[in-house]
């Protein structure tokens, strides 16, 4: 059986796969590998409640509407 710290590590990188393949939907396959880490990381912060809060986050993240400040035509 797997001890707690190894089920944790196991977790840990099943979340880091997922928020790989999430970043590049996100972006893209044409992305580049570094915005695809920078997201990745951010996600994996996300789910795991170490990083930033959503609010807190950068709009810029290689999102064409970020500086919109609304996506809603008038």
């Amino acid at each position: 059986y797997e001890s707690a710290d190894e089920r944790a590590a196991r977790q840990r990188l099943i979340v880091r796969q997922s928020s790989l393949s999430n970043a590049v939907e996100l972006l893209g396959v044409g992305a580049t590998v570094e915005s695809v880490l920078q997201v990745a990381e951010i996600f994996t912060d996300f789910v795991f409640e170490t990083g930033p809060k959503v609010k807190d986050l950068p709009f810029d993240i290689n999102h064409p509407f970020a500086d919109m400040e609304s996506d809603i035509p008038l």
